[in-house]
């Protein structure tokens, strides 16, 4: 009996932790379709905190912080995996560049841009203003920008109907003419990486995800025609994206 729980809980230890971090407009139930799919059976427990994205500099810290506390909870006995969606993925990579391997065992970015992005300076007023006054745009013209028709309407509402206003001091940080973390991510990450994007992404230009992708080292990986959130959300997208992060964590 006893050797049965020891065996139990040694396969429990050798899987590894994975924690996701979300990205604009949301919070932490934006993982709920990978939180209950069969990546369950793949880590031995998976976390999705709510970050603080009070401005840019509080949502950099916040991500540090909660991997920092979920490798304090495993220690020694496991890995952690670390897995960023769109702003979400930006902050994983500079924590996991800040942090290393011994703390980061592996990173997969999802949907994440890079470089300039090609915004003047009148087009980053209006967007801001847009975003400031969201609530005079129907939900017509914006879900098209997160969502296709892969994603049931349903799902697209419930995701709506959770959004998140954000702070306007978060706006510099994601509206501007060059993203961020572009000047501080300049080489190859030290851990094995995973990008996942698309190629008909509407919010995030494909050649920004294929930058990122290069300059950080990772291995690309396009899964099929499909929009912002439809990796998560639309169930086709979402099942080939999990056995390709099943397979990615489970290599040697």
């Amino acid at each position: 009996m006893d050797s049965k729980e020891d065996s139990d809980k040694s396969t429990l230890l050798t899987k590894p932790t994975l924690i996701m971090l979300h990205g604009y407009g949301v919070r932490g139930f934006f993982w709920e379709p990978f939180l209950q799919s069969k990546l369950k059976d793949v880590f031995s427990s998976m976390l999705a905190p709510d970050l603080d994205f009070s401005n840019i500099d509080t949502a950099v810290s916040s991500a540090k912080k909660c991997i920092q506390d979920a490798y304090k909870q495993i220690g020694n006995s496991g890995s952690l995996v670390v897995l960023g969606h769109s702003l979400g993925g930006i902050l994983s990579a500079l924590a996991a560049n800040e942090l290393g391997p011994e703390i980061v065992n592996k990173l997969i970015i999802m949907a994440s841009p890079y470089g300039d992005t090609g915004l003047s300076n009148s087009a980053i007023k209006f967007q801001l203003w847009l975003l400031r006054h969201d609530w005079l745009l129907p939900d017509f013209i914006t879900m098209p920008q997160f969502f296709s028709n892969l994603t049931p309407k349903s799902v697209q509402k419930m995701v709506w109907e959770q959004a998140v206003k954000e702070n306007e001091n978060l706006l510099p940080g994601v509206l501007t003419r060059r993203w961020f973390h572009t000047d501080i991510l300049t080489e190859k990450l030290p851990m094995k990486s995973l990008f996942i994007a698309s190629k008909k992404d509407k919010l995030i230009p494909f050649n920004q995800t294929e930058e990122f992708a290069r300059v950080i080292g990772a291995e690309m990986f396009v899964p099929g025609t499909c929009r912002h959130d439809d990796l998560v959300f639309a169930p086709s997208m979402a099942s080939v994206i999990i056995d390709r992060i099943e397979k990615f964590v489970t290599d040697v």
